[in-house]
């Protein structure tokens, strides 16, 4: 969940027996408990006591999310916005994380509250992009993003010349990291914008492009498998015709990325040509089809990764 901890420290198993807990009993019983608890720690003058508060908060949100929804939904917003306004980075990193939840499991309800939101995340991301934040941070700050951005479907229209403009400056940072958490983030307006973001689209593919020519390294690695997930995303979301002219040449660049040892590329490759298959249909390329599958037969037969557990 958070950055630089431990899978086993106290503080993951901690939120881990939270998550579990508010799963699988009542809300009564374990929400508002902690909440409670909540609301005294996240006043404290210890940082990492209010950082704790916000992590427990933010971890029953899955489970608890209808109770929460309807009872607390205005209280939770209050703690997170003022936690992704402190200074102290490990509460604001805090904060962030519990934002992308509260995106991801308080919808639709908190969708009304765009206009507060948007401003928030629209800061954090000029922050990360100026270096106001600490690096650790940037993961947070776009998965909040990403993840209140997609949830909002065309409620986002307003806002999208906002947002490309903010996403294609950040494609001009030298951070190779914030590169690649923009190239994720156009996905996920992708999906919640669909075909109107088809204006956007040349210089979208024009950018794309320019880290699937290069040859594949290890610096550039998680860049290009990000890239070819997003390519594949737009395939899925963009219309078929606006997407089309370009199908054959992706077909192209798949098959070049496909020759990388890089696991993690391979598979943004496999799903980027079942995004374009739903787009050429009848007219995808038998001889390049039949070596797709050719090598998806060998990566499933491969034991790359596979590790075997022997019974004691």
């Amino acid at each position: 969940s958070l950055d630089a901890v431990e899978s086993h420290s106290p503080l993951t198993v901690a939120a881990q027996v939270l998550d579990v807990l508010a799963l699988n009993l009542p809300p009564e019983k374990v929400f508002l408990p902690v909440l409670q608890l909540v609301k005294v720690w996240i006043a404290s003058s210890n940082q990492f006591k209010r950082a704790a508060a916000i992590i427990a908060l933010a971890v029953m949100l899955e489970g608890c999310s209808e109770y929460a929804k309807k009872n607390h939904l205005q209280t939770i917003l209050t703690i997170v916005y003022q936690g992704t306004q402190e200074s102290e980075y490990v509460v604001q990193n805090a904060s962030l994380f519990a934002l992308g939840q509260c995106s991801e499991y308080l919808q639709p309800e908190i969708s009304q509250f765009h206009e507060q939101i948007l401003p928030v995340l629209f800061s954090l991301v000029d922050a990360a992009l100026n270096s106001q934040v600490k690096k650790r941070s940037y993961t947070k700050v776009f998965y909040a993003f990403e993840t209140f951005c997609e949830q909002l479907g065309t409620k986002l229209l307003p806002y999208l010349p906002t947002i490309m403009e903010k996403l294609f400056l950040t494609l001009t940072s030298q951070s190779i990291h914030l590169r690649e958490l923009a190239i994720s983030s156009i996905g996920a307006v992708a999906n919640a914008c669909q075909e109107n973001l088809a204006p956007y689209f040349p210089r979208i593919v024009e950018i794309l492009k320019e880290y699937l020519v290069v040859p594949v390294s290890s610096d550039l690695a998680l860049l290009q498998a990000q890239t070819v997930d997003t390519l594949g995303v737009l395939a899925r979301t963009i219309g078929a015709e606006q997407f089309r002219p370009l199908a054959h040449e992706c077909l192209i660049l798949g098959m070049n990325l496909m020759q990388s040892n890089d696991p993690d590329l391979r598979r943004s490759v496999y799903g980027m040509f079942a995004s374009v298959s739903c787009v050429l249909r009848e007219d995808f390329d038998a001889q390049t089809l039949e070596t797709i599958v050719h090598r998806m037969m060998e990566s499933l037969q491969s034991e790359e990764g596979v590790k075997v557990h022997y019974a004691s």
